[in-house]
């Protein structure tokens, strides 16, 4: 058996290679060994026809002419889909012709090739051309029952015209060929079947396995990630009364906020790099450390001017590829110098810098800032530069914006994924307008509490669908 098989794998091996799967590898075998065996057993048929009527010749070439086609395509690995069609055309010459030289009278191996010609066009073309098929041939067994029990009335063929062995009886052996044929058909797609299934466990095995080190990597990622975060202590220590909400879209982020401190100024930013994911977080790597430069290195402490030179390190870190690599961030800059003359408590009861007065510093590039003083019910809004920090056309300076802050003034700094984020009875994006409702609305909670109903809001309007983008809220309360 290992022998045919290894010839077999010689002849077709070409048109196996194509085959996406095991089923389309058991339509071919079929259709090679079936085309071998009918090419032996239709040459005999062909030579006893030859002192019969001539269609029997006809009929025995056409086949023989279909059947070489099929052989002679599989071989050369090529026009498959032809094959298939060559194939079912050879049978279905075969039964025309038998089905009119009969008149129409079914007989059992008649019956057994009708349902080996079913067969082959599920099999081989799928339910649609099957069932085409199967009702042509019940269509053709009602006609045939009409046409004989009508003494002839749709047609009729002389008895000499007839194949003189089957009608004679002396042929009903030939019934055991489409038997064993049908046997032949079930048995190759049930070894396509459980082939197919091996395949599969063994892929699925294989994706698990390659998922899990692919998740192991990027949980490792997160791990370094999260090393260049400020930690909530660190955050908690400087800017007591605040709170972030950072949702990633996935495990890691292309999202990151962002603080440092100069004297008793404190820096801090909520950025947006592009992408998310892997690709977002490996560009919050490059920027979150081109922050870092600009400030503890080059000690420039502007924040317009911090965003200049942060554009200039991100830019040169991009120009060492030999591709052209156009990505960057979206950001929105704070500085914040509190007074330190009259301290006062937090909603904590805790000490924090609460102060007649705090200076504000802003500069962004997209990501705008948001003020409410205390109060009132409207949101002050500070637009960014509409320019990111990466390449651009007609690169200008940033603009440096200063305001006073007072105390109970909260301040809000974001990235686009909250009020991009779809949802909602309509899947519309939940957008700025009600994201500014919904801070106005919040003002007499304290921080910790806006965070969670922000986030709740959030999770609400997202419902069933999935996050859009990676989420950074930074809100700070004077």
């Amino acid at each position: 058996m290992n022998f045919f098989r290894s010839i077999q794998s010689r002849l077709i091996g070409k048109a196996l290679a194509q085959c996406p799967d095991p089923f389309e590898e058991g339509k071919v075998i079929v259709m090679f060994n079936f085309s071998i065996v009918m090419m032996i057993l239709t040459v005999p048929y062909i030579v006893a026809s030859f002192d019969q009527f001539i269609g029997h010749l006809i009929s025995g070439i056409a086949q023989i002419i279909l059947l070489l086609l099929v052989i002679f395509w599989l071989i050369k690995g090529y026009r498959i889909s032809l094959a298939k069609n060559a194939f079912l055309a050879m049978f279905i010459v075969m039964h025309l012709f038998h089905f009119i030289v009969s008149n129409g009278a079914i007989f059992i191996q008649g019956i057994l090739f009708m349902i080996l010609l079913a067969l082959f066009a599920f099999f081989l073309f799928g339910r649609k051309v099957g069932w085409i098929t199967f009702i042509t041939l019940i269509i053709l067994v009602v006609a045939g029952i009409y046409n004989t029990s009508s003494n002839y009335a749709l047609f009729y063929m002389p008895i000499e015209f007839a194949d003189q062995e089957a009608s004679s009886g002396k042929g009903q052996l030939i019934i055991l060929l489409p038997m064993l044929m049908i046997v032949y058909l079930v048995s190759e797609f049930v070894a396509a079947q459980k082939k197919a299934q091996v395949r599969i466990n063994r892929q699925n095995k294989d994706l698990s396995e390659k998922n899990k080190e692919i998740n192991d990597s990027i949980n490792y990622a997160k791990r370094i990630q999260s090393a260049i975060l400020p930690p909530v202590k660190l955050i908690k220590q400087h800017l007591p009364n605040s709170f972030i909400l950072y949702k990633p879209k996935d495990i890691v982020a292309g999202d990151f906020y962002w603080l440092e401190t100069i004297n008793d100024t404190v820096y801090f930013a909520a950025a947006d790099c592009t992408g998310h994911g892997v690709p977002g977080a490996m560009v919050s790597v490059i920027c979150n450390g081109s922050l870092n430069r600009t400030v503890n290195e080059f000690n420039i402490s502007e924040p317009n001017l911090i965003l200049d030179k942060t554009r200039d390190l991100v830019i040169q870190e991009f120009e060492k590829s030999e591709e052209v690599v156009k990505d960057g961030m979206d950001i929105a800059l704070v500085s914040l110098t509190l007074n330190k003359k009259n301290d006062s408590g937090n909603e904590d009861n805790s000490l924090s810098h609460s102060h007649p007065h705090s200076v504000l510093k802003y500069a962004g590039a997209h990501n705008p800032l948001w003020i409410i003083r205390k109060g009132s019910n409207t949101v002050e809004e500070i637009n960014a530069d509409k320019q990111p920090i990466g390449k651009y056309t007609a690169p200008k300076p940033y603009s440096l914006h200063s305001t006073e802050l007072k105390p109970g003034d909260t301040i809000y700094i974001f990235s686009d994924g909250y009020v991009d984020q779809f949802g909602g009875e309509k899947g519309k994006k939940f957008k700025a307008k009600n994201f500014k409702a919904l801070l106005v609305s919040i003002q007499h909670e304290s921080m910790e509490r806006q965070r969670e109903l922000i986030d709740q809001t959030f999770e609400n309007w997202k419902g069933d669908l999935e996050q859009l983008d990676d989420v950074c809220v930074i809100g700070v309360r004077i």
